[in-house]
């Protein structure tokens, strides 16, 4: 995000090595606020009954030592 302007930005940092000697590439100018970027921002539409049942049956759990423990701080805060 550009702070005087108020631009938001995108760089995709994993492949673009912005700023480095010989690379030229720009980050991508997405939006002219951070106002606009949220609006452009698509919420997701919630699972049906039906996929969370899928989604339960097909989920593959492993309980170890740490996510117990974990699980019971969790639960006496």
């Amino acid at each position: 995000m550009n702070k005087k302007s108020g631009e938001v930005y995108y760089w995709f940092h994993e492949t673009d090595d912005w700023g480095l000697k010989g690379v030229d590439k720009w980050p991508c100018k997405i939006a002219e606020s951070i106002e606009e970027f949220t609006n452009q921002l698509i919420l997701p539409e919630l699972p049906s009954p039906q996929e969370v049942e899928i989604a339960k049956k097909n989920s593959r759990v492993k309980i170890t030592p740490i996510s117990v423990k974990t699980k019971n701080e969790q639960r006496e805060k």
